[in-house]
């Protein structure tokens, strides 16, 4: 037998500068098996607690994220992700999501969460994670994916993200 649980996503970015240009865009990610195995376990076997609040991280290293990532791998000082942390926030900006019965998937569109960047910064992608605090590499990595190309960020320029799931 050939099972697969193939839970997929999109990010929506918009990018507002200082100077009023405004920038949006979408990008594909990857669900890790930190992820997957995490919804397996929460929400089917109970061998793991339920996580109730997600946070929203910005990569800012020119990486490929891989199924295999996990964010005691790639999240954190030593982390592969060189996570951004120059903004104003501080912590990490809450994925606050719901569940939308019609379309079967859970989304922050309603949302956002919004990174007001306080100096010059390359971001490359975003990732979700379980816990808050920036560069805190001990929770559960959830997603992550790259922007077709990196953004150059000044401080006073914001960066907004929503996530959308759903198991494919």
């Amino acid at each position: 037998m050939n099972f697969k649980f193939a839970p997929k996503g999109v990010y929506e970015v918009v990018i507002r500068r200082k100077t009023g240009e405004i920038e949006s865009f979408t990008f594909d990610n990857l669900v890790t098996y930190e992820g997957e195995d995490y919804m397996l376990q929460a929400a089917i076997t109970g061998e793991t607690a339920s996580i109730t609040t997600w946070f929203i991280g910005l990569i800012g290293a020119n990486i490929t994220p891989t199924k295999d990532d996990t964010a005691s791998s790639t999240i954190g000082a030593a982390g592969s992700y060189g996570e951004i942390t120059s903004y104003d926030e501080a912590n990490r900006p809450a994925y606050s999501a719901t569940y939308d019965a019609a379309t079967h998937t859970v989304s922050n569109g309603a949302s956002v969460a919004t990174f007001t960047i306080n100096s010059t910064c390359t971001v490359y992608g975003a990732f979700i994670t379980s816990t808050s605090g920036k560069n805190d590499g001990t929770g559960k990595l959830l997603s992550a994916g790259m922007f077709g190309t990196s953004k150059d960020l000044s401080a006073g320029d914001t960066i907004s993200i929503a996530y959308t799931i759903q198991a494919a």
